[in-house]
């Protein structure tokens, strides 16, 4: 195959969402890597909030870190957790309910646009093969918390562990800060 051949098929990746040909999407739908995870989380936090970019894109790459190791760690589970920021099922469900809401129109319709992805009408399932979804849902939950992202990492951990892992989750401090050592930051 080509290098042209080559950069072609990794840039629709890119842009996109691989979409791997296997029954365990072991990786996410990644097919580019570091690389694909930083493009996607920059053009995620500008669609869905650009005034926030810095701050939005810094928890997104630190919750990938903290929650699949750059989609690196493997996922075999079927049964809690899915795609590059393992989102859980009800929370998958709340934040479809919540922005079904008509005043959130314009911001649905410019995800579908921008992105490609169809929150009201997309399948939990595919959360497994989508890195980009996976991204936009967690952005929509951070997106809904009345505080602002914080700028510190330890203030962005506490937000990460209130409004994304929970009290029942299994994330420390310091399995945070190890994460975000290795965070793909825009």
């Amino acid at each position: 195959m080509t290098n042209k051949k080559k950069a072609l098929l990794i840039g629709g990746g890119l842009l996109l969402g691989a979409r791997m040909n296997t029954k365990e999407f072991k990786y996410y739908g990644l097919i580019g890597g570091d690389l694909e995870i930083k493009a996607k989380i920059y053009m995620v936090c500008k669609v869905i909030s650009p005034a926030t970019i810095e701050n939005a894109s810094k928890l997104l790459a630190e919750t990938v870190a903290i929650e699949t190791r750059n989609g690196k760690a493997i996922d075999y589970s079927d049964s809690y957790g899915e795609g590059l920021t393992q989102f859980d099922r009800p929370t998958f469900e709340d934040i479809k309910s919540y922005y079904s809401n008509p005043r959130f129109n314009d911001l649905m319709k410019d995800i579908k646009t921008y992105l490609f992805i169809d929150v009201l009408n997309f399948k939990y399932e595919d959360l497994r093969r989508s890195p980009m979804a996976s991204l936009v849902f967690a952005r929509l939950l951070y997106l809904r918390v009345p505080s602002a992202i914080p700028d510190t990492v330890a203030g962005r951990y506490e937000y990460y562990k209130k409004y994304f892992n929970s009290i029942l989750g299994a994330s420390t401090f310091n399995g945070y800060i190890q994460a975000q050592k290795m965070a793909v930051f825009v």
